[in-house]
Protein backbone atom coordinates (compact mmCIF):
# COMPACT_ATOMS: atom_id res chain seq x y z
CA UNK A 1 0.00 0.00 0.00
CA UNK A 2 1.57 3.50 -1.30
CA UNK A 3 1.72 5.55 2.06
CA UNK A 4 -0.62 9.06 1.27
CA UNK A 5 1.99 11.96 0.50
CA UNK A 6 0.24 14.21 2.61
CA UNK A 7 0.73 12.11 5.61
CA UNK A 8 4.49 11.60 4.70
CA UNK A 9 5.09 15.13 4.86
CA UNK A 10 3.85 14.76 8.67
CA UNK A 11 6.84 12.70 9.85
CA UNK A 12 7.78 13.94 13.10
CA UNK A 13 5.54 16.34 12.99
CA UNK A 14 2.95 16.92 15.96
CA UNK A 15 -0.71 16.00 14.55
CA UNK A 16 -4.18 16.53 17.35
CA UNK A 17 -6.89 14.27 16.66
CA UNK A 18 -10.37 14.78 17.85
CA UNK A 19 -12.41 11.36 18.29
CA UNK A 20 -11.57 7.80 18.14
CA UNK A 21 -14.11 6.00 16.25
CA UNK A 22 -14.34 4.77 12.43
CA UNK A 23 -12.82 7.91 11.20
CA UNK A 24 -9.88 8.63 13.56
CA UNK A 25 -8.87 4.69 13.09
CA UNK A 26 -8.14 5.21 9.36
CA UNK A 27 -6.50 8.09 9.22
CA UNK A 28 -4.33 7.15 12.37
CA UNK A 29 -3.10 3.82 10.29
CA UNK A 30 -1.75 6.06 7.91
CA UNK A 31 -0.12 8.86 10.30
CA UNK A 32 1.40 6.07 12.25
CA UNK A 33 3.29 4.61 9.45
CA UNK A 34 4.39 8.01 8.61
CA UNK A 35 5.87 8.78 12.11
CA UNK A 36 3.46 11.40 13.08
CA UNK A 37 3.72 12.80 16.77
CA UNK A 38 0.09 12.11 17.55
CA UNK A 39 -1.89 12.87 20.62
CA UNK A 40 -6.20 11.58 20.38
CA UNK A 41 -8.78 13.81 22.19
CA UNK A 42 -11.87 11.58 22.65
CA UNK A 43 -14.65 10.68 25.21
CA UNK A 44 -15.29 7.44 23.68
CA UNK A 45 -12.41 5.21 22.32
CA UNK A 46 -12.72 2.48 19.94
CA UNK A 47 -10.45 -0.33 21.29
CA UNK A 48 -8.25 -0.89 18.14
CA UNK A 49 -6.94 3.08 19.33
CA UNK A 50 -6.74 2.13 23.07
CA UNK A 51 -4.65 -0.43 21.80
CA UNK A 52 -2.08 1.81 19.99
CA UNK A 53 -1.86 4.06 22.76
CA UNK A 54 -0.86 0.92 25.04
CA UNK A 55 1.47 0.11 22.28
CA UNK A 56 2.92 3.83 22.70
CA UNK A 57 2.28 4.32 19.24
CA UNK A 58 0.48 7.63 20.50
CA UNK A 59 -0.98 9.44 23.25
CA UNK A 60 -4.14 8.90 24.21
CA UNK A 61 -6.80 11.74 26.43
CA UNK A 62 -9.59 10.53 27.17
CA UNK A 63 -11.65 13.68 27.03
CA UNK A 64 -13.12 15.94 24.19
CA UNK A 65 -10.94 17.74 22.55
CA UNK A 66 -10.69 21.76 24.63
CA UNK A 67 -8.71 25.11 23.93
CA UNK A 68 -5.18 25.02 24.27
CA UNK A 69 -4.90 21.04 23.02
CA UNK A 70 -3.90 22.16 19.71
CA UNK A 71 -1.60 24.70 20.66
CA UNK A 72 1.94 23.83 18.65
CA UNK A 73 0.20 21.22 16.68
CA UNK A 74 0.93 21.08 12.42
CA UNK A 75 -2.34 19.72 11.88
CA UNK A 76 -5.93 19.21 13.66
CA UNK A 77 -8.01 16.22 12.17
CA UNK A 78 -11.37 16.33 13.23
CA UNK A 79 -12.56 12.17 13.55
CA UNK A 80 -15.52 12.38 15.39
CA UNK A 81 -18.01 10.72 13.38
CA UNK A 82 -20.50 13.57 14.25
CA UNK A 83 -20.70 17.10 12.47
CA UNK A 84 -21.33 19.25 15.91
CA UNK A 85 -17.89 17.57 17.19
CA UNK A 86 -16.04 18.40 14.27
CA UNK A 87 -17.30 21.37 14.28
CA UNK A 88 -16.15 22.30 18.09
CA UNK A 89 -12.66 20.66 17.01
CA UNK A 90 -12.13 23.07 13.84
CA UNK A 91 -13.55 25.98 16.35
CA UNK A 92 -10.67 24.78 18.88
CA UNK A 93 -8.08 24.51 15.74
CA UNK A 94 -8.97 28.28 15.19
CA UNK A 95 -8.64 29.42 18.51
CA UNK A 96 -5.46 27.42 18.82
CA UNK A 97 -3.57 28.83 15.46
CA UNK A 98 -3.17 25.67 13.99
CA UNK A 99 -4.69 24.20 10.64
CA UNK A 100 -7.53 22.02 10.58
CA UNK A 101 -9.02 19.08 8.37
CA UNK A 102 -11.53 16.80 8.43
CA UNK A 103 -10.02 13.27 8.47
CA UNK A 104 -12.87 12.24 5.82
CA UNK A 105 -10.68 14.52 3.64
CA UNK A 106 -7.54 13.75 3.89
CA UNK A 107 -7.69 12.35 0.32
CA UNK A 108 -6.84 15.92 -1.14
CA UNK A 109 -3.41 16.08 -3.51
CA UNK A 110 -2.48 19.74 -3.41
CA UNK A 111 -0.50 21.73 -0.91
CA UNK A 112 -3.38 24.63 -0.40
CA UNK A 113 -4.15 23.61 3.15
CA UNK A 114 -0.42 23.93 4.18
CA UNK A 115 0.11 26.99 1.97
CA UNK A 116 0.09 29.86 4.62
CA UNK A 117 1.99 28.11 7.31
CA UNK A 118 5.27 29.22 7.14
CA UNK A 119 6.77 26.28 9.70
CA UNK A 120 5.52 23.37 7.45
CA UNK A 121 5.90 24.04 3.31
CA UNK A 122 3.93 21.33 2.07
CA UNK A 123 5.00 22.26 -1.18
CA UNK A 124 8.71 21.74 -0.26
CA UNK A 125 7.62 18.46 0.42
CA UNK A 126 6.15 17.21 -2.60
CA UNK A 127 8.76 18.61 -4.78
Amino acid sequence: MAQNRTYAALTGRRVVVSGAGVSAMAALTDLIRAGARITVYADEVAQEISALAGEGRLKLVQRGIVIGDAIGADLTLGANDDDLFDAHAEWVALHDSTEFQLATDLSFSGAALYAARPTFDLTQELA
